[in-house]
Formats: C-alpha cells, structure tokens, sequence
C-alpha cells in the first residue's frame, strides 16, 4: 500500500519527505541504492530498521516498477518469515531454557547482522579501488565521506 501511494501521490509523499533533514537523508540514500541495485535492494532494505517504509515509499516516488517491486518484497518478506520461523525452532531445540533460546537467537541475529556489514564493505571497498583505478594520475583520492554532496542532485532528481 505504501508503494502504491507514494506512486500515485508522489509529490506530497516526497514533500512530506524533504520536510525533515533525517527523512530527506533517507530518501536520497535509497533512492540512489534503487536505482543502482534494483530487487536486490529491494530484498534488502526490508530487513533494516524503517526501510520497510522508506524502501517502498522511494519504490513509489522513483516509480520503479510494480512487478519487479512485488518480486523483491515477496522475496524479502519469505526470506524474513523462514528466517524467523528457522531461528525460533533452532532455538527452543537447541535449548530447553527460553534465556538460552533467546540468547542463541539474538547471537545469529548479530552474526547475520556483522556477515551483512562485512559483504556491504567490501563491496564499498572494492567500488573505491575500481573509482581510484579509473581516475586519472595526479588527480587526488576521493574518501567516502564526500558522498553526500551529491545529496541535493539525487534529491532533485527524485
């Protein structure tokens, strides 16, 4: 539903959303990461905290397309329920003490949580390494930082 209004009523969603400096942040972030990555973003950012709503709405305002949207949410949201559904039964059968269920299921939680940060960095490490090779000698290193400045343009272009 979220995507669908923020397809039809696209301009007040992403006045609503430029409106405050936090939700402007997370509508450029998304939607340069959309436009980039499409359904596997898609997949993604449903398990981060907010970008249920923000991946849909940004799907919505970019009018990215309908089916590939329901393919990466229907995923993403499979994934999640198996994910839960796996870790809860793992848990209570490993553990016949629901403090050690539940320690066991907030362990794996933070070990896919550090294996998603871990792929997501060397995948940013390996993007500055091609930039660096592609630019031309003499010119100076770009750091990671100075991403935002594109914020404006990506905002705009929303």
């Amino acid at each position: 539903m979220m995507y669908l209004a923020a397809r039809r009523f696209g301009r007040p969603v992403r006045a609503w959303m430029l409106r405050r400096p936090s939700r402007r942040a997370a509508l450029a972030w998304t939607s340069r990461r959309i436009r980039r990555h499409g359904v596997p973003f898609v997949i993604a950012v449903r398990f981060l905290p907010g970008g249920r709503i923000a991946g849909a709405l940004a799907s919505g305002v970019l009018h990215y397309p309908l089916r590939k949207y329901l393919i990466g949410a229907g995923l993403a949201e499979s994934l999640w329920a198996t994910y839960s559904v796996g870790l809860g039964y793992l848990g209570s059968a490993a553990a016949g003490n629901p403090f050690c269920a539940a320690a066991i299921g907030i362990g794996v939680s933070v070990l896919v949580a550090a294996a998603g940060t871990a792929v997501q960095w060397v995948v940013h490490r390996r993007a500055l390494r091609a930039r660096a090779a592609r630019r031309a000698p003499g010119t100076p290193p770009r750091t990671g930082r100075e991403e935002g400045g594109d914020q404006a343009s990506s905002i705009t272009a929303v």
